[in-house]
Parts: structure tokens; sequence; C-alpha cells
């Protein structure tokens, strides 16, 4: 897996906590972090027993961190998938000519909720898979635990696939992927004005 960009990309200076800095980040190099991360939210916070910490795709997946000094805060990862993968099957999309993608395990610290880095990092990394795998359409697959964030996802373009008892796939499909890319793109811009507005400072995104 190539890394997208340079280590950090960008740097958030933070009056109280230090430096908050953007990186994307190796699985290999970075999967202590992230799991932890993953099970401080899932299973401490939100009682998920039976949810997988990892899966198959982290390694060759996208991860985007958010470090405060040297503790891992926040972290959201994109997956992609190939014609006839199995997972698509299992949870019923249909098979792309070229790639499907997949934005999955979103967590973040209790005290950095609400920010706006989450929601920032979540553009960010959508609109990279976008442009580093071309997919055919972008899904996403919400536990019984996260159903209630359905309307958000819906409202910055998802629309509902399927919905079971267990599980609620999402998807932007390809007919919509152009108009939803333009809403992302304004969606980051605005949750930057917002994340430098609740945090009090200023800061620069490198390309």
């Amino acid at each position: 897996m190539i890394i997208p960009n340079s280590p950090t990309f960008s740097v958030l200076p933070f009056h109280e906590a230090g430096p908050v800095r953007f990186a994307w980040l190796s699985f290999p190099e970075f999967s202590t972090e992230i799991i932890a991360l993953r099970e401080q939210v899932y299973v401490q916070e939100q009682g998920m027993t039976n949810l997988p910490l990892t899966t198959p795709k982290d390694e060759g997946g996208l991860h985007l961190g958010a470090f405060i000094e040297e503790e891992l805060v926040s972290v959201i990862s994109a997956y992609s998938y190939r014609a006839q993968a199995p997972y698509l099957q299992q949870i019923g999309l249909p098979s792309p000519f070229r790639s499907a993608t997949q934005l999955s395990c979103r967590v973040t610290s209790h005290p950095w909720r609400g920010t706006q880095l989450a929601l920032w990092m979540g553009c960010k990394i959508w609109l990279q898979a976008i442009d580093l795998w071309q997919p055919d359409y972008h899904f996403l697959v919400l536990k019984p635990q996260h159903f209630g964030l359905a309307a958000y996802y819906k409202s910055v373009g998802y629309r509902d696939y399927t919905s079971e008892e267990n599980r609620r796939v999402l998807w932007i499909p390809r007919a919509l992927m152009a108009e939803t890319t333009a809403a992302i793109q304004h969606l980051l811009v605005s949750s930057e004005a917002k994340m430098k507005d609740r945090l009090s400072v200023g800061f620069t995104v490198n390309p």
C-alpha cells in the first residue's frame, strides 16, 4: 500500500494539549494504536463485544489518524473491493466493474467528539479514496448500535441499499458519485472552518 501523502500532511496547533497532527497511517506500523482505539470505543464504551477489531482489508486499506502529541485520538479507515469480492456478495451488493470503496471504523476518543475532527477526517479520506481507487460506487455498513447515524449519512448523499435486523447497508451509486463528491468537497471546507472555530486556532492543510 502506497501512503498517498507524506506521513504528516497537516498540523493543527492546540493551546491546551499540544499540536494535533493528521497523518496517513500504515496499518502494519500503527496497528497497535488503531486496534486499541477501536477497542476503547466499540468494546469499552459501546459494548460491541462481538465486533472484530480488525479485518483482512486493514493491511491494504487507507487509514487517516489524528494525533495529539503522541496519542492517537481519532482514526478512520477506507477499503477497496474488486469485482466478485466475497464480502460484496455476502451483503448483497453488485459486483463493480472496477472497484467499490467502503468507509469503516470511524472512532474518536470521547474528549474530542464534537470538535469536527472526525467529520473533517471522514471527508478527507472519502475524497482520497475516490482519487486513489476510482470506484464504481461507495458504501458503508451500519451495525444496530449505529443505525441512528443513517440519517446523517443520507444527508450527505448516501442511499439505502438493504436494511436487515443486524445490519444496514447504505451506498452511493455511480450515477450520484459526481454530485456527492462535490458535496463532500464543500463539507470538507465547512467542517475545517468549524473545527478551527471550536478549537479556537488556525491551521493549514497541505495538499
